[in-house]
């Protein structure tokens, strides 16, 4: 008997052993899986690993013409841009974009949030995931997953035939408007609508958890970073100037943006990230980017009527005309337009609105 118990011993250890000592490079591999009514698909990723992932950029293709697709994500403070439809013969490719400044993912899963498709359409069997870090630089870029549908009934009672009766899926209450935690931005504030927009679309965030600090200056890395995540976040290249050092939070963005032309450094080579961002020069990385992403340029306004026009660069002539006939930019009420002052986060958050109304449209995550 004493042998047999210690056999039996000897062999729940090396199960054990089975269980807790995995391959070194076993790795799991993400799944999509869905619920869907109608022309609403409820998305989950499942099986993601332990490492934090801030960004997501789903290729998942639909069975039919999908001619547009949106995005609610689960947390107010998430951004999904409209989704792209690539229409085929008889499929659709919608790219699905989505970011947070906190962690998307918890336990191993990430709830994307409510996709809306333009008719009642179902995704093929398989997607493309690319996940993205802190740094929104690619963990895991192009792999292919496997997407499954769930269930979404519940086993319910019996007819009077034996067959089970649904349970209707509960239709959740609308989550009230967020309110600003910011002490420093009250509701008398010329820029309290702006920055509420750009908050509840996780555009800007406070300086601190209370702190929106609207006085304050902001960087050239700032306004690229927001204007990347705007983009969706894309596979970006790393960055060629040689004070953009990787790892930092604003690396692929730059990089990204320099790939895109919508920034070109300075005559040193250098990008000065912590420069202060000037008026003319938010409305010039403004304008490359509206016309990198296919907007419309064509306005343009008449800067005659400032009385510090010739201090205007030669280079931001053009974006500062546009950005003042696109009502983005107004002067400052005292005759002037101030090209070189540098641009406060208010200021930052009042042209970001106007520009997103205009061209963007964003829907608000629920």
């Amino acid at each position: 008997m004493t042998r047999y118990r210690r056999l039996t011993a000897l062999a729940l250890c090396l199960a054990l052993l089975g269980v807790f000592l995995l391959p070194a490079g076993a790795v799991s591999t993400p799944k999509l899986t869905y619920t869907q009514s109608g022309s609403t698909l409820r998305l989950k990723l499942q099986d993601l690993g332990q490492e934090s992932i801030y960004g997501v950029q789903l290729e998942l293709t639909v069975k039919g013409v999908c001619t547009s697709a949106t995005l609610a994500p689960v947390s107010s403070t998430a951004y999904a841009p409209p989704c792209g439809c690539t229409a085929g013969e008889d499929q659709t490719l919608v790219t699905v974009y989505l970011t947070d400044q906190a962690a998307l993912n918890k336990n191993g899963s990430l709830d994307l949030g409510t996709l809306t498709l333009s008719a009642s359409l179902s995704p093929a069997d398989a997607a493309t995931l690319t996940l993205l870090d802190r740094d929104l630089k690619p963990i895991a870029e192009g792999q292919s997953i496997a997407v499954s549908r769930q269930s979404s009934g519940g086993s319910g009672g019996s007819s009077s035939g034996g067959r089970p009766t649904p349970t209707p899926t509960p239709t959740p209450e609308p989550e009230p408007e967020p309110e600003l935690p910011f002490t420093d931005v009250a509701e008398t504030d010329w820029f309290y609508n702006e920055v509420k927009y750009v908050y509840d679309k996780g555009m800007m965030n406070g300086v601190s958890g209370d702190t929106f600090a609207p006085d304050a200056s902001t960087s050239r890395a700032m306004i690229v970073t927001v204007l990347y995540r705007l983009a969706g976040s894309p596979p970006a290249q790393a960055p060629s100037f040689p004070d953009v050092a990787l790892g930092q939070y604003y690396a692929y963005p730059v990089g990204w943006a320099a790939q895109q032309s919508i920034v070109n450094g300075y005559e040193t080579g250098e990008f000065r990230p912590s420069g202060l961002l000037t008026r003319e020069q938010f409305a010039t990385i403004l304008y490359r980017y509206a016309r990198a992403m296919g907007y419309s340029t064509a306005a343009r306004g008449d800067l005659t009527a400032f009385t510090d026009l010739a201090a205007i660069s030669p280079y931001a002539g053009d974006a500062m005309s546009w950005a003042v006939g696109a009502g983005l930019l107004s002067g400052m009420g005292d005759g002037t337009i101030n090209p070189q002052g540098s641009a406060t986060r208010a200021q930052m958050a009042a042209i970001l609105t106007r520009f997103c109304k205009a061209f963007v449209d964003i829907p608000r995550g629920i």
